[in-house]
């Protein structure tokens, strides 16, 4: 089986969130399982400058990675909206070559033009949406004009709709997608075995909070739960990494209106060993989202072996709820998230490794690689 992932950013760049990071490990996985993968997405890097490819196409890993090129990078970065300058090369001729073509998140010209040229393919056509099928959270009036544009081209082109929680499929449903045209598939998990540092990378005790740093993930609210808790004056910290998404300076200037700067700390985000490091030696990890059709943080921080606080209505809660990992709160309700975070932080919340394992052998992207290849089949 030939696979083309569409994806608008990918690596090196991360600064749009972890897509790249899931796109990633799915390919990776299913060229194990024995299919043959392509990665179509755009030369996006950061608000300053593209990515150059060394080659066309590059070999990333065990598969091929192809980019178009932005007709503005600065849109692409900043305002998220890909305009591809696309290759007739790929389209005509490349395109016409796979079974499966899988897009990753929805509003995007990539996919708009990748489902222009359905009519010359034999692909079946799946969307993983990712979260992004909805419309909320910012550039509101942006999303509706581009529903009214072109929501009709992509969505008369997909096949099957794969969601990664039945919060989210509830979502898509109530958009008027059918029923029988979603498939759930919970999100797979990348770690193994955590690799750590042989040191602390902090000498305090902390609650942890990673991704990014904008409205819709409620950090502005998870510092004003922090003061509220009072936890400060027994010298318990909040950490939050991540990338700024236009939000920080609100969050800067809570931490100054609360006098917390002595105790509330940001940091650019970390990878590999450093960002394990930072899940195991917190006291907790608060992760309480608006609108998460999944969230990967609290399922890497329990791998790691830490408990979370996570939105009651996340598709992750879903998940760790099962096996009794944490806590879980409405989005939005200040008093009860600081009332957790005094009784939780002033100890370890530390995951089992019975149940560490638990997950690992169900939620491993091994496992769910294999579920991707049956609904290819079945579509």
């Amino acid at each position: 089986m030939k696979i083309l992932q569409v994806i608008p950013h990918y690596f090196p760049s991360t600064h749009f969130g972890g897509t790249p990071v899931s796109c990633h490990h799915l390919s990776q996985n299913l060229v194990k399982l024995g299919s043959e993968v392509d990665v179509l997405t755009t030369d996006v890097f950061n608000g300053k400058e593209r990515y150059r490819s060394k080659s066309q196409p590059e070999t990333y890993a065990n598969y091929q990675i192809f980019r178009f090129r932005n007709l503005s990078n600065t849109l692409a970065y900043k305002n998220r909206f890909v305009i591809p300058i696309p290759s007739l090369r790929f389209l005509f001729g490349q395109l016409k070559t796979y079974n499966v073509i899988q897009l990753h998140e929805y509003r995007n010209l990539l996919n708009v033009l990748v489902c222009l040229f359905k009519p010359i393919t034999r692909a079946t056509y799946v969307l993983y949406p990712l979260g992004t099928f909805p419309n909320y959270n910012t550039q509101i009036c942006f999303k509706k004009i581009f529903d009214v544009l072109f929501a009709k081209i992509i969505n008369s082109a997909i096949d099957i709709y794969i969601v990664v929680s039945n919060v989210e499929r509830e979502s898509l449903i109530a958009s008027g997608v059918p029923k029988d045209k979603i498939v759930t598939i919970y999100y797979g998990i990348d770690v193994v075995e955590a690799k750590f540092e042989k040191k602390k990378l902090l000498l305090y005790p902390y609650v942890l909070y990673l991704g990014r740093i904008d409205k819709r993930k409620g950090v502005d609210l998870l510092i004003k739960a922090y003061f509220k808790s009072a936890i400060f004056k027994d010298s318990i910290h909040l950490v939050v990494v991540g990338n700024d998404s236009n939000f920080l300076g609100k969050c800067k200037a809570l931490v100054g209106k609360y006098n917390l700067s002595k105790f509330v700390h940001f940091r650019e985000p970390i990878t590999g060993t450093k960002k394990a490091t930072l899940y195991r030696d917190a006291r907790l990890v608060a992760y309480v989202t608006e609108n998460e059709a999944y969230g990967l943080v609290p399922m890497e921080a329990a791998f790691c072996g830490t408990a979370s606080i996570v939105a009651d209505t996340a598709g992750v809660a879903e998940v760790l709820g099962k096996y009794d990992i944490g806590k879980s709160v409405k989005y939005g309700d200040i008093e009860r998230l600081a009332r957790l975070l005094k009784k939780m932080a002033v100890r370890e919340n530390k995951v089992p490794k019975e149940k560490v394992r638990k997950l690992f052998e169900k939620y491993n992207w091994g496992v769910m690689s294999r579920r991707f290849i049956e609904v290819y089949q079945n579509a």
